[in-house]
C-alpha cells in the first residue's frame, strides 16, 4: 500500500462532528478562569498602563523645552520615539520581560559624550522596532537590522524627563 492510499484510508476514518459543541457558559475567557479572581472576558479590565511613574514622567517630557546643548531635531525624535514605545505597546511587553524604565527611557546625563549607556527611546533615532525580548530589541535599518542590547551597565543615566535637573 502507497503512502497516499494510507493517508487516505486514515482521513477517511476521521470523524468530522456536523456541528460545533456550544459553550457551556457566556463570555468563557478559558481553561482554569476563576471570577473570583477577575480573570474573565466578561469585562475588560481597566489598564494600567503606563505606571504612574512613567505616565507623569512623559507628561514632563512632552512638556520640557529641548535641555540646553541638544539638538532641537534629535531631541524631539527622542521625545516621539519615548511616546511611540508606549503607543505601540513596546514599553508595556519590555516591562513585563524584567525590563526598566532606565532601560526604556534612560540618557546620558549631559556632558556625557558616551552614549553607550543610553536607553532605548534614546538610541532608535526614529527606526522601527521590529521585535523585543528580555535582553534585546531589533530595529529595521533600511535591509538590515540592528540591535540594542538592554544588559549594559547604565550607571549614571537618568530618566529623560530628569535631563538638566
Amino acid at each position: 500500500m502507497s503512502y497516499m492510499d494510507r493517508l487516505k484510508a486514515r482521513v477517511s476514518e476521521i470523524r468530522i462532528p456536523d456541528e460545533l459543541p456550544k459553550l457551556t457558559e457566556p463570555g468563557f475567557g478559558s481553561f482554569g478562569s476563576d471570577p473570583d479572581r477577575g480573570i474573565s472576558r466578561k469585562s475588560s479590565p481597566v489598564s494600567t498602563f503606563p505606571p504612574a511613574e512613567i505616565a507623569r514622567g512623559m507628561a514632563a517630557l512632552r512638556a520640557m523645552s529641548v535641555p540646553h546643548g541638544l539638538d532641537r531635531a534629535a531631541w524631539r525624535c527622542v521625545v516621539d520615539d519615548a511616546g511611540r514605545l508606549i503607543a505601540e505597546g513596546w514599553a508595556e511587553e519590555a516591562l513585563a520581560l524584567g525590563w526598566t524604565a532606565i532601560d526604556l527611557f534612560g540618557c546620558e546625563p549631559l556632558g556625557s559624550d558616551d552614549d553607550y549607556r543610553n536607553g532605548l527611546s534614546a538610541w532608535l533615532q526614529g527606526r522601527p522596532l521590529v521585535l523585543l525580548d528580555a535582553d534585546s530589541a531589533i530595529v529595521r535599518v533600511d535591509e538590515r537590522r540592528s540591535i540594542f542590547n538592554r544588559k549594559r551597565d547604565r550607571a549614571g543615566t537618568v530618566l529623560l524627563w530628569e535631563m538638566g535637573q
